[in-house]
């Protein structure tokens, strides 16, 4: 087996199994474990939320009546109710009167673990120190772990996000028609769990624009060599992932065929979300200045008690961001084509989270959960940037030194996760409770 790893000169380059490939498969390993400890244990421990309570009655309807209708108007994509059936019936439970929060809760728990189990074929794009990072990061940070223990559909629509991200790396590695069907899928998912995920497919289409075109500038805006990707077989693949895309939003949206209506709601609903995030409506009780996102992850504090922050991930990703713009990639030969694709995957993430974190603070309508979709890219540059960081230090004692200092902010950052999901749970100094 090979795997794919940083050389000295930050390129990546194939090497053989080795002690370094199995301590980073211990590594994530010991990671999921993390992972698993924070988000199962007392799923019932926290008082049910009031917007967990609305999406659980909608829940509730499709167990019982078999019956749901897509409504455009201040409610959600239907994935996460259809999601929740399989641990309801397996749990034998027939009536929402049975049922209690634990089955409900359970599903955005399987979601926030099954995300972090989508990094893994992203080492060969990161790097084998940035995916331990950035996983670590994920399984520890406070809103990651609180909103996997959460019933809305923000866990549900990161995961299938990151879904995307990895099949559309896969594909890119090795054109397969399985791959493209497989970021269909998730691509279909992504639009069936939230309405929010306009922002993401536009900052994705962004952030693609923007490293396609100085590599167009640089051939001097040469079409051969689109032409020569966009082959007979490409194009069939792009084709088939739309399609599948598309089938999968329209059997959600269509109740599985027996809403003719919903699909075509879930288009027209953007105008109502149009004016709900303008802060107008109902909705205005949820209108927040546009700074709102950055301190509620750089630092809350709330009377006596935690002092809230996710400081060290943040800092952490500014040196993603700087390794994404300043590592160089190979120079142009004709055998590194290849090798410079990692390049441009961080170099799009980077544009993907500037873009993501900029449409949502001017976005007037904000909630706390509301913050996952592009700290889902800040957590990615922060894995990033500790490993990029670690790799550029050439002394020991150095590296050694930072080393110790990221640990440090790992277990901050754990030790406040811990405090805002099993002691102020339910506390109003929780900045997201």
């Amino acid at each position: 087996m090979t795997y794919t790893t940083q050389n000295s000169d930050g390129n990546l380059s194939p090497k053989k199994s080795s002690w370094s490939i199995i301590l980073t498969d211990l590594a994530f390993i010991v990671v999921l474990v993390i992972a698993v400890a924070f988000r199962v244990p007392d799923l019932s421990l926290r008082p049910l939320h009031g917007d967990e309570a609305n999406q659980a009655v909608k829940t509730g309807h499709l167990l019982e009546d078999g019956y749901y209708r897509y409504d455009p108007f201040e409610h959600h994509g239907p994935t996460l109710y259809y999601l929740t059936l399989p641990l309801l019936y397996g749990g034998g439970i027939s009536t929402f009167e049975a049922s209690t929060i634990v089955y409900y809760r359970a599903v955005p728990v399987f979601f926030g673990l099954l995300l972090i189990l989508l990094l893994w074929p992203l080492r060969t794009a990161l790097g084998n120190g940035a995916l331990i990072w950035t996983a670590l990061f994920m399984a520890i940070s406070t809103p990651m772990v609180f909103y996997s223990r959460y019933y809305v559909q923000e866990m549900l629509l990161v995961c299938f996000v990151q879904g995307a991200f990895t099949t559309a790396w896969l594909y890119c590695r090795r054109p397969r028609l399985g791959w493209a069907l497989l970021f269909g899928f998730f691509l279909g998912m992504v639009h069936a769990t939230k309405e929010t995920s306009i922002v993401v497919v536009f900052s994705a289409c962004l952030s693609g624009a923007l490293i396609l075109l100085p590599v167009l500038m640089r051939d001097k805006f040469d079409l051969s060599k689109i032409k020569m990707v966009l082959q007979r077989p490409t194009i069939l693949h792009i084709l088939a992932a739309f399609i599948m895309a598309a089938f999968i939003s329209v059997s959600f949206f269509s109740s599985f065929y027996t809403h003719a209506r919903g699909p075509l709601d879930s288009i027209l609903t953007y105008f109502d979300y149009y004016v709900r995030a303008k802060g107008e409506g109902s909705s205005g009780i949820h209108d927040k200045p546009w700074y709102y996102y950055f301190v509620l992850l750089s630092y809350v504090y709330r009377q006596v008690g935690p002092r809230w922050t996710e400081a060290p991930i943040l800092a952490a990703s500014i040196l993603g961001a700087l390794a994404a713009i300043f590592v160089k990639s190979p120079k142009n030969t004709a055998d590194t084509e290849e090798k410079k694709a990692p390049f441009y995957f961080r170099r799009f993430l980077l544009f993907y989270t500037v873009s993501m974190v900029a449409v949502f603070s001017m976005i007037p309508y904000k909630t706390p959960w509301n913050l996952l979709p592009f700290y889902h890219g800040i957590l990615l540059l922060g894995g990033l940037g500790i490993a990029e960081t670690i790799r550029l230090v050439r002394y020991p004692l150095l590296r050694g030194i930072v080393i110790l200092i990221a640990l440090a902010g790992v277990l901050l950052v754990g030790r406040q996760c811990y405090f805002g999901n099993y002691v102020y749970f339910a506390d109003t100094r929780n900045p997201y409770v």
